[in-house]
């Protein structure tokens, strides 16, 4: 839970195989921390991957292409 807040630095995920996050999943995680560090662990907690959410989701849509009227 944030309680709020909503400026991420980092974002632990432990799947199966130590998945990355779905599309859907790094759209949402893109609108509030585009800079995101993304480590990837497996069900043990053994981290398998670290990378950033920008490697995850190139050429990203954010806030900031929104035109404000």
């Amino acid at each position: 839970m944030t309680k709020g807040l909503t400026e991420l630095e980092t974002i632990a995920i432990s799947l199966q195989g130590a998945g990355a996050p779905c599309g859907a999943c790094r759209q949402v995680l893109r609108e509030f921390a585009p800079n995101l560090l993304v480590i990837m662990t497996d069900p043990e907690g053994q981290v398998q991957r670290e990378t950033t959410l920008d490697q995850l989701l190139p050429d990203s849509f954010g806030p900031e292409n929104l035109v404000k009227s």
